[in-house]
């Protein structure tokens, strides 16, 4: 993997593990799903934060993520999914 954008990416997810963030894969689009949602106490806690820039990490490194899903490279922490196996809802998809 050599992409910078991603590489960012993947090093903040694994600085804040117990954020309840999760980097998916669905049909070629990539997102991140937070479990719990992202409430108003968030702001206090700085979990808000930590999700504002996992999301601009995500902007940057959405490119590259898509290429590397088509060429079928293995990204670490990506959860491939389908429409099935994860409900909708408010997420960072791009």
């Amino acid at each position: 993997m050599s992409s910078t954008p991603v590489i960012l990416l993947i090093e903040y997810l694994r600085k804040y593990p117990y954020q309840g963030v999760i980097l998916y894969e669905r049909f070629g689009t990539v997102g991140l799903k937070f479990k719990p949602g992202i409430k108003g106490d968030d702001i206090k806690n700085g979990r808000a934060q930590i999700a504002m820039n996992m999301f601009l990490l995500l902007q940057d490194a959405t490119p590259d993520l898509r290429a590397m899903i088509a060429q079928g490279i293995d990204i670490p922490l990506l959860m491939r999914t389908d429409a099935l196996s994860m409900p909708a809802g408010p997420s960072g998809r791009l």
